[in-house]
């Protein structure tokens, strides 16, 4: 008995990351909930869109580039990364739609 609980006093724990919002009294369990599956929807839809639209949406929206950071990062125009995005959201909210989401894309 001595035995098992020293070992078990030496064996560090597995850290799990903590979500702040749960914490954070602006939202409730169920708030947060409907937050991440919307958030898993969101991911669901992107990932049905052409490739080239998934790189213009997580580059503005996830990486928070600007219109001339795309262009430089993708060796495009600016003009061309307003059209994809235009596209990519037009489709985006499309697809959401389609799966009974709504979204303000």
């Amino acid at each position: 008995r001595h035995r098992a609980i020293n070992t078990q006093r030496r064996s560090t724990p597995a850290l799990v990351e903590l979500d702040e919002g749960v914490f954070s009294g602006d939202t409730s369990p169920l708030e947060t909930a409907e937050r991440r599956s919307q958030q898993q929807a969101l991911r669901a839809a992107i990932e049905q869109l052409p490739p080239f639209h998934q790189e213009i949406l997580l580059l503005i929206f996830y990486h928070q580039l600007s219109g001339p950071e795309v262009a430089e990062v993708l060796g495009i125009t600016v003009g061309t990364v307003k059209s994809r995005l235009h596209r990519a959201k037009e489709m985006l909210r499309r697809v959401l739609q389609s799966m009974g989401e709504t979204s303000n894309a």
